[in-house]
């Protein structure tokens, strides 16, 4: 699916599952999906009044268009997009933006990798003794 005006970047991005049986009940002959109850589309002001009310109806007040955006941005970057991927689905024409959430995705990812680094004595590999790992708690042979 793609959208933008012509004074903005052209995106590109897939159909989620979701969205795509959503859009199975929508006539193939419309080009807009959002559309206001005059079945015309929504200005940039108007869709991001919809959005605020729709997330409002949903019990989402914290949430907001941008907010959404932002989310998808974090979400892609945490499950590995690049830097190149995030700024072909989200419009970006620099690296800037996108590097903010592949950054904040690797400090997220090392920052739970480290997390046993804060147990005293925990800060490097060491051997372990049966008796110490508590062995009997794993073995599947054992009856309890």
């Amino acid at each position: 699916m793609g959208f933008g005006p012509a004074s903005r970047v052209d995106v590109n991005i897939p159909v989620l599952p979701n969205l795509l049986g959503e859009l199975a009940h929508v006539p193939a002959s419309r080009l807009t999906f959002l559309v206001t109850e005059y079945s015309k589309p929504f200005s940039d002001k108007g869709l991001g009044n919809k959005m605020r009310q729709w997330c409002d109806e949903a019990c989402h007040v914290h949430c907001s268009a941008h907010g959404l955006r932002e989310s998808g941005a974090s979400i892609a970057a945490e499950n590995g997009a690049t830097i190149d991927q995030l700024k072909s689905i989200f419009g970006w024409t620099t690296s800037q933006q996108a590097d903010l959430y592949t950054r904040a995705a690797r400090r997220k990812k090392l920052s739970g990798y480290a997390e046993k680094l804060l147990i005293p004595d925990q800060n490097e590999n060491r051997d372990v003794t049966l008796s110490e790992a508590n062995f009997e708690k794993w073995d599947k042979n054992k009856e309890n």
